[in-house]
């Protein structure tokens, strides 16, 4: 069996090598929502204080016909709170050459301006963890906004059309990031600040 550019095979011990498939993997599961979403999830819900400011709320509507994860929050009286889900993905991908996030966002509403005073809050927030070889933690992480009327800073955030889908891919991250990543150890899609409604779906982490 040949094996060509862009594939990849499995052998198991005293078994013949499966048919070639494709070399890029997603290693997220549920990233399209379309099970229930503890399948692959775990929901982050943060108690904003004073403890009588409402928590924000996750759903799984359809819309557009697909399932999205939709991030909620009201009424906040300009008290910051996290509402989002995490996976556990506890993956090495030390073999793989290309690791690249891709997902569809869409941002309806936001009342903090920005990343906040921190460059920390937004209405949607991509955020996968790692160790690298050694096994120091560091992370990748990227935020979505549409408005910044009061010019907080916006590092590691990107300005998206109000209310319209918007297809994104990161850049290879072995790329990018120092220190490399060796062990993949959760992957996190949040909102954090005041008022927000934002959607995520087609969430994937790729590795070739």
């Amino acid at each position: 069996m040949k094996v060509g550019r862009g594939q990849r095979t499995v052998i198991r011990n005293e078994e013949p090598p499966l048919p070639p498939l494709p070399a890029a993997q997603d290693i997220i599961i549920n990233g399209d929502f379309k099970d229930p979403r503890s399948r692959g999830w775990n929901d982050w819900i943060e108690i904003p204080s004073p403890s009588n400011s409402p928590a924000g709320s996750l759903s799984n509507p359809t819309l557009d016909n697909r399932v999205v994860l939709r991030i909620q929050r009201g009424n906040s009286n300009q008290t910051s709170a996290i509402t989002g889900i995490i996976q556990q993905v506890n993956r090495e991908v030390s073999d793989y050459r290309s690791m690249r996030v891709v997902t569809d966002v869409r941002v309806r509403a936001q009342s903090l301006a920005g990343g906040g005073i921190l460059s920390s809050e937004y209405p949607i927030i991509l955020r996968v963890k790692y160790r690298d070889v050694y096994g120091s933690e560091a992370e990748w992480v990227h935020g979505f906004y549409y408005q910044n009327l009061t010019n907080n800073p916006t590092n590691n955030g990107e300005v998206v059309p109000h209310d319209v889908w918007i297809p994104f891919e990161s850049k290879n991250l072995f790329e990018t990031l120092e220190p490399r990543p060796f062990f993949i150890t959760t992957f996190q899609i949040y909102a954090s600040g005041w008022d927000y409604d934002a959607y995520v779906t087609g969430v994937r982490l790729i590795v070739e």
